[in-house]
């Protein structure tokens, strides 16, 4: 909203009405919290003499302290500095009501790296993201904790609504109606706050040299409503200003808040009305007018604020008419008027001989004046309008007998003489015709016609060189009036497109220009002649049949430039229709590649944050550019643009090799782009000196074991050998489990049918003999043997 110094007297005002009971009970800052947190604070801890601070910023490093609760608005970046000789140091945010809003506290926390002393961390994409979900605005508090550098804080606002004020009209007047707008709305999307509000609003003027509360103010808003409009009245023979504050208070579980909005409105004075007199409303001109025509007349009355003049709806027009110096009457026309909404009074009447006159300057008069101050009135403006026996214009027609000319080429206009009613015009005298190009504004053709005739025509021949529009005008007049018509053309529509097959040759290499064209007149004939940058001529003569011209490059001193040209001429006259130019040049400069040599020791090709990596790089020239003997390497992390923390620098003379690298700590993880930059430094200062080479590399700070490799680059994982491991234990049991089962239980070994195992076998077999030794088992009649114990003799009795 708009402010101004003049809010001083504006706070004494609130003051003093507060003093006799006007201004309702709110907060006393425009972001204030009554509520006493009930987190401590880390301040009150004893902490040494603090060479640390914290800042908090936005999303692109900007310093501030207010937030809101929204996408793009809620991210809490913050920059550090550390120069206590603390390596690290420890960052938290804590919400002083976090009992109120759930959370835990601290809310964040995150041990930084310092380097330099200085700690952004917007660069590498670190913040903390306030809860959308968070509802009730408070403050907030940041602080940094370094072992040597000791402790710092910083309170900061979080919001989770605001207030706002705006005026409804585009100015005011001294005793007139207006209104404002008001809403508290919520920063997460734009709607009406929905929880319980307070809405109050105080509005004040000047008045004999003070501050005076406007009749109605302060006045509390519909509870419930927390968008919508409100009227006053401006307090007659106000002049200057009239101001407006609202206070949003809500309050949430004992925490109370309040977000203020204000805005101010300048008294507007009078300014000269807008007024037009045409014979229609739309799309025709201002007289003569011919008698009997109807007349369109609109005013629109104004004000201004110290700007632009606005619409100032409400005044009093009054319309009078008059015959040179004497006030005429015109039956059935109305001639008072309020203006409307916007400001407006629009009127018709007839333009007939009686009321008004043919050989004499008719007048309309608007005069304007506000039924709310009397005393204030515009000027009076005046129009003056003729009239004419006259019921048909002419109409002067010129025609081209092509829309598009080449340069030489000769074109014919012809032109006629008609009405606007068809009938035949008389009277008429042909003037001249005239030619000439707009930009820049050249004549081309000029000639008198002088003619009674209605109609003829006329040729010139379009200018040579020339790509843009030309104009034909005819004018024409009778005893009272003259007119003219007009139309253009386009002239320079043939082109010569030149290709070369390559933008930078190297010695040895034959450039070839191709040729090609477009509109150009039949039989034009094409010529070239090619230059090195000193001038001389390398080649010259017809473009061949095939449109190409050939240049051949000498391998010893080949020249810098070579500029080709073509010219088109017409095969008659010689002259130029159209002409195209083409520069190429030697190449010259630096070629850089690099890249990561060190392969990474994890199956998705990552790199940790710290890991120091190999780089290789490879320097070559080509063109004219003698090898440097040294040459300056910078390696940048982050943007291709801007070598920041973790730059490293060095100097060889070495045109390829290789050099240890490590990747900042604190990288965040994803797709990091780093550049090799190189300068020769021999080279002597010229742009080709200079170039670079961009690789991204894959950061992951928390790399998952198992997708360690047994080896950088075997592809065999922890993963895959744990895997392996339990598919080699899984298969030995199946091994053992089938064996078992192939033996069936068979305790005679193989070779013959198991016995049929029944109950009295398993009851004999687990009983005791009165010897107290088992007996031993029958044997099987039907047994062939086959390799097992023979059977035992039957024991004497």
């Amino acid at each position: 909203m708009r402010l101004s110094s003049a809010w001083t007297t504006i706070v004494m005002v609130i003051v003093a009405v507060s003093a006799f009971g006007l201004v309702p009970a709110v907060a006393q800052g425009a972001h204030s919290v009554s509520a006493t947190s009930s987190h401590s604070g880390p301040s009150s801890h004893p902490r040494p003499q603090a060479s640390v601070g914290v800042f908090t910023t936005d999303q692109y490093g900007s310093t501030t302290s207010d937030f809101s609760v929204g996408l793009g608005a809620s991210q809490v970046s913050f920059w550090a500095y550390d120069f206590g000789g603390d390596g690290n140091a420890t960052v938290t945010i804590h919400d002083l009501n976090h009992t109120r809003d759930g959370l835990t506290d601290p809310v964040y926390t995150h041990r930084i790296h310092i380097q330099g002393g200085y700690n952004y961390s917007y660069q590498w994409n670190i913040f903390y993201q306030i809860p959308l979900s968070l509802n009730a605005p408070g403050t907030w508090n940041i602080t940094i904790n370094g072992t040597l550098g000791g402790f710092a804080s910083q309170n900061f606002t979080v919001h989770t609504y605001y207030a706002y004020l705006n005026y409804a009209q585009g100015s005011i007047l001294s005793g007139h109606s207006a209104s404002e707008t008001y809403g508290a709305i919520l920063t997460i999307n734009g709607a009406p706050y929905p929880g319980a509000i307070a809405l109050t609003v105080l509005g004040i003027y000047f008045k004999s040299g003070n501050w005076t509360a406007i009749s109605g103010f302060p006045r509390a808003l519909p509870s419930g409503s927390p968008i919508g409009e409100f009227n006053y009245t401006v307090p007659g023979n106000t002049s200057g200003q009239v101001r407006f504050m609202l206070w949003a208070n809500v309050s949430t579980n004992g925490t109370k808040w309040s977000e203020t909005a204000s805005d101010y409105q300048t008294i507007s004075t009078f300014v000269t009305p807008l007024v037009s007199l045409t014979g229609c409303p739309e799309g025709c001109g201002g007289g003569p007018f011919p008698v009997g025509s109807t007349l369109f007349l609109t005013a629109t009355t104004r004000s201004t604020s110290g700007g632009g003049p606005v619409p100032q709806p409400g005044l009093h027009v009054r319309i009078s008419f008059q015959v040179g110096t004497k006030g005429v009457a015109v039956t059935g026309v109305q001639t008072n008027y309020t203006s409307n909404g916007t400001g407006g009074v629009a009127l018709q009447f007839p333009a007939n001989v009686g009321p008004f006159s043919t050989n004499q300057t008719n007048y309309v008069n608007v005069n304007v004046t506000d039924p709310l101050n009397p005393t204030a009135h515009y000027q009076t403006v005046q129009i003056g309008f003729d009239l004419t026996v006259t019921t048909s214009h002419p109409r002067i027609e010129v025609l081209l007998d092509s829309s598009t000319y080449f340069g030489g080429q000769t074109a014919t206009a012809t032109w006629s003489i008609g009405t606007s009613n068809g009938s035949a015009p008389t009277g008429w005298v042909a003037d001249f015709w005239e030619v000439y190009t707009e930009n820049p504004y050249n004549i081309l053709g000029f000639a008198s016609i002088s003619s009674t005739a209605t109609s003829g025509s006329f040729t010139f021949v379009a200018p040579s060189g020339y790509n843009g529009v030309i104009y034909v005008y005819v004018e024409a007049h009778n005893q009272t009036n003259s007119y003219d018509g007009y139309t253009d053309a386009w002239v320079g529509g043939a082109s010569i497109l030149l290709s070369p097959n390559e933008q930078y040759y190297l010695p040895g290499d034959t450039v070839t220009v191709s040729v090609g064209t477009q509109n150009l007149p039949t039989g034009a004939l094409l010529t070239e002649t090619v230059v090195d940058g000193s001038g001389t001529i390398i080649s010259q003569g017809p473009v061949a049949g095939n449109n190409q011209i050939p240049v051949k490059i000498p391998m010893v001193a080949p020249p810098t430039y070579l500029y080709f040209n073509v010219v088109a001429q017409d095969a008659t006259s010689g002259a130029v229709i159209t002409r195209a130019y083409v520069e190429v040049s030697l190449g010259a400069g630096l070629v850089v590649t690099a890249g990561v040599q060190t392969k990474s020791s994890y199956a998705d090709g990552s790199y940790q944050p710290g890991q120091t990596v190999t780089i290789t790089y490879s320097i070559s020239t080509r063109g004219d550019v003698a090898p440097a003997k040294w040459f300056d390497i910078t390696v940048c992390p982050g943007s291709i643009y801007y070598c920041g923390v973790g730059s490293v620098y060095l100097e060889t003379s070495s045109t390829s090799g290789t050099f240890d690298y490590k990747i900042p700590s604190g990288t965040p993880a994803g797709s990091q782009q780093f550049t090799v930059y190189v300068y020769s430094i021999s080279c002597g200062g010229y742009s080709y000196c200079y170039n670079g080479a961009t690789f991204s590399v894959p950061v992951n700070p928390s790399p998952s074991a198992l997708q360690y490799e047994l080896g950088a680059g075997s592809g065999v994982t922890v993963g895959w050998l744990i895997l392996l491991i339990i598919i080699l234990v899984v298969g030995l049991l199946l091994f053992l489990i089938g064996r078992r089962r192939s033996k069936g239980g068979s305790m005679g070994g193989s070779g013959g049918p198991a016995k049929a195992w029944s109950s009295s076998d398993s009851s004999s077999s687990s009983s005791s003999s009165s010897g107290g030794s088992s007996s031993p088992p029958a044997a099987d009649p039907n047994s062939t043997g086959g390799g097992g114990a023979p059977p035992l003799p039957t024991p004497s009795k």
